[in-house]
């Protein structure tokens, strides 16, 4: 079951993953906060991949338009 619309997916990777990284990055990737920014980058990673967010199905929410 997807969830996120192509556009979402695309911002995602184009936006938040990268994001993520240089905020992990600049927080040292040992520390807490590099930790946690890389978990956050890695389940947006993976939703943008899949198509599929948990949240969003948390929040009844659906982006995904199928024909």
């Amino acid at each position: 079951m997807k969830n996120l619309s192509p556009l979402d997916r695309d911002f995602r990777m184009a936006v938040f993953v990268p994001l993520g990284l240089v905020l992990a990055i600049s927080a040292g990737v040992a520390t807490v906060g590099g930790i946690l920014m890389l978990t956050f980058t890695a389940m947006t990673f993976i939703s943008a991949i899949t198509g599929y967010s948990p949240f969003y199905e948390l929040f009844d929410i659906d982006h995904y338009h199928s024909a």
